[in-house]
């Protein structure tokens, strides 16, 4: 009977060690109530591979000089966008969109490759005509890069913008915990958060690509992702997202920190944060199950 309990004990336990590989994660909601969620995501800075757009620029090249149409024309200008050469590839999206004046794809890249020069004007009126050509294009997150621009541009006729504006035009206000405040925000933000995330987390990993290192733009991105993903899934989902915003120059750091501070104490109260189905049914096991083993093999050793 002993031996038997033995290695139930042993392979229950590696059936749970096998499936250790999709944790989730007990969190506290806003309202103080548990959730479970996955782990943490944060959108990363990706590392742009230079050699292989000089090879695209290599291959595509004697194409477009033998009269290509303008698809290989706007490839060859994104791989001039990623090894850095900006007035290129505008020159080249120019010629294309003569060819081709009503693609999508080429005024969403007139609009990133004009961002990239500096021409945040010109770059704005791409993005907006790339909207107005394609709603659905990249999730329907693009309205985020066309506030993205309008903030550049406030910005560049006052350097104090952003204190007093947010980057997205999302309004979370400047208590210790954010509320959605949707007759505050820009009229073309969505009424749905978990959209709003799905947007930001693809709007974030497209300009990581350029903008690795710290930036208050993309840290006002990252910091209203946090303040989403706290209102609709959980405190410790978020708590990761606004300390990559501080990370990444988030102007505002006395907010973030009382937010986080206060988001922290509210997850105090909940005594299964942190815990995973992992850690508990281990917990039960070794409660239920190993110590009476181990009290068993106790008394029988020391009945000799």
């Amino acid at each position: 009977m002993l031996r038997f309990l033995c290695t139930s004990t042993v392979a229950l336990l590696c059936c749970i060690a096998s499936a250790a590989a999709c944790v989730n994660e007990f969190g506290t909601t806003i309202s103080g109530g548990v959730k479970v969620f996955p782990e943490s995501y944060v959108p990363p800075a990706v590392e742009i591979d230079v050699q292989r757009y000089r090879q695209r620029i290599e291959e595509l090249s004697p194409k477009v000089n033998a009269g290509a149409d303008y698809r290989d024309i706007s490839d060859l200008a994104v791989a001039y966008l990623y090894v850095g050469e900006t007035e290129k590839a505008i020159e080249l999206l120019e010629q294309a969109e003569k060819m081709q004046p009503n693609e999508y794809v080429i005024a969403a890249n007139l609009g990133t490759a004009y961002e990239l020069a500096g021409r945040n004007e010109e770059a704005l009126q791409w993005i907006e005509e790339g909207i107005r050509r394609n709603p659905h294009a990249h999730d329907r997150s693009e309205w985020i890069h066309a506030n993205l621009l309008k903030a550049k541009i406030a910005m560049a006729a006052d350097a104090n913008w952003l204190a007093t504006h947010s980057v997205t035009g999302l309004d979370f206000g400047t208590a210790p915990l954010p509320a959605h405040n949707l007759q505050a925000s820009a009229s073309n933000c969505p009424t749905d958060l978990s959209a709003v995330i799905s947007h930001l987390r693809y709007q974030l990993h497209e300009r990581r690509q350029f903008i690795p290192g710290p930036d208050p733009i993309v840290a006002s991105l990252m910091f209203d992702l946090a303040n989403a993903t706290a209102l609709t899934s959980t405190i410790e989902d978020s708590l990761p997202l606004y300390q990559s915003s501080l990370s990444l120059g988030y102007p505002h750091p006395t907010l973030l920190n009382l937010r986080v501070t206060s988001l922290q104490e509210l997850s105090r109260h909940n005594w299964l944060s942190g815990w995973d189905y992992i850690s508990l049914i281990m917990t039960v096991l070794v409660s239920i199950v190993v110590i009476p083993i181990c009290l068993m093999i106790f008394f029988k050793i020391r009945r000799g």
